[in-house]
């Protein structure tokens, strides 16, 4: 019998510090809490750690590999498109943002690290890549930008309200002290003719300081959560004819017909309060940049929402100002065609209380061409 013997033993060493290493790397990927996984070009799932299944709401590692990223819906097909594009030319891409679906439909944000196997020819192989999921994240970042949103709101909300105190309802009042002070000192010097006038400029002051009076107290109302949203079924023909009774004296001392093509029949379910004070401010603000001219109400249906039009033939308004014209944070000052001075706030709180009806405002407009304010609420059936 002849025959060989070799001393084998580093081999063996070699071999079961070689399966150690192997055993540790499979421990290792399975405690890794980040998603890691291997895929085809194609997007089938080669491999897959067990954060992954977990992250995705698959049963098991076996369940996940038979879903294709691609064609499983995982993966928006936009945001697969774009990350394909960017790590084929790339060969790696890192912190990669985007929507994945768990099994159950659930969308989640994640981030992703991830690079490209080739061949000795160049070809892709597959794609090995690390997924994390940071909808919290993307959650509290979102949470975030709406408080600093709502904070710059508040303290322009807070800088409106002290100029409207300081110059909007301080001038008129005090045009009303002098203005009385003037005629009771010298009411018997006066003419009729100059009482007359004094007395007219009183008036004018006093209804304007009453409407801005009112205006503020339902905006401070409205930004303190005072008031109580309560819809109702209302005739909208009754609203705007009682409004146009309110402004006839206003519109007829400027020679402005003021008329309704309101149909009879419309009726809205919404807060009627709330569509009053929107309905008002509409028509005074209409009256207020039409010099003898015309201001039209007139409303029609459209699916399930009654869409009126406050339309005058008045100055108008320049383009680059009209999505101004609702935002707090913007003054835009113009006197109407009498002088009239406004504060903005009317379209301010007609914006809130649409919006409030899940209805939308929104504006028509030109310089010279007039004004059509058109807004939305839901009709009652």
């Amino acid at each position: 019998i002849q025959g060989n013997i070799r001393d084998i033993t580093e081999r063996k060493k070699a071999e079961e510090k070689l399966k150690d290493s192997e055993e540790q790397l499979r421990n290792f990927i399975k405690s890794v809490p980040v998603g890691l996984y291997r895929t085809t070009v194609n997007g089938k799932i080669l491999l897959a750690n067990p954060a992954l299944v977990s992250m995705l709401k698959f049963d098991s590692i076996e369940d996940l590999n038979n879903v294709n990223i691609e064609k499983g819906n995982l993966i928006q097909k936009n945001h697969r498109k774009l990350f394909k594009k960017r790590i084929d030319k790339n060969d790696n891409i890192i912190g990669y943002e985007s929507k994945w679906k768990k099994k159950d439909g659930e969308e989640i944000f994640v981030r992703e690290n991830a690079r490209v196997f080739r061949d000795k020819n160049g070809a892709i192989r597959y794609y090995e890549g690390a997924v994390e999921d940071i909808t919290e994240r993307k959650k509290t970042e979102e949470k975030l930008k709406e408080n600093e949103k709502r904070l710059k709101e508040l303290n322009a909300t807070k800088d409106k309200f002290f100029s409207i105190i300081a110059h909007d309802l301080s001038n008129p009042i005090g045009n009303i002290v002098n203005f009385t002070e003037l005629l009771s000192g010298n009411f018997i010097e006066y003419s009729d003719d100059s009482k007359e006038e004094i007395i007219k400029v009183i008036n004018e002051n006093s209804r304007h300081t009453f409407n801005l009076l009112q205006n503020l107290l339902e905006w401070s109302r409205s930004q303190t959560g005072q008031i109580k949203f309560s819809p109702v079924i209302f005739n909208s023909s009754e609203v705007v004819d009682e409004n146009i009774n309110l402004m006839k004296s206003s519109a007829d001392a400027k020679k402005i017909s003021l008329k309704s093509e309101v149909k009879p029949n419309h009726k809205a379910f919404a807060d009627k309060n709330m569509i009053n004070t929107v309905i008002r401010n509409l028509i005074s603000n209409a009256i207020k940049f039409t010099e003898t001219g015309n201001v039209t109400i007139s409303s029609e249906t459209e699916d399930d929402y009654i869409k009126f039009s406050v339309i005058d033939t008045g100055i108008g308004i320049k383009k680059e100002d009209i999505d101004k014209l609702f935002k707090i944070e913007e003054s835009i000052s113009t006197k109407g065609t009498s002088g009239e001075k406004g504060t903005g706030l009317g379209l301010i709180l007609c914006k809130e209380f649409v919006e409030k009806n899940n209805g939308k405002i929104w504006l028509e407009s030109g310089v010279g061409k007039g004004s059509k304010f058109i807004f939305t609420i839901p009709q009652a059936y």
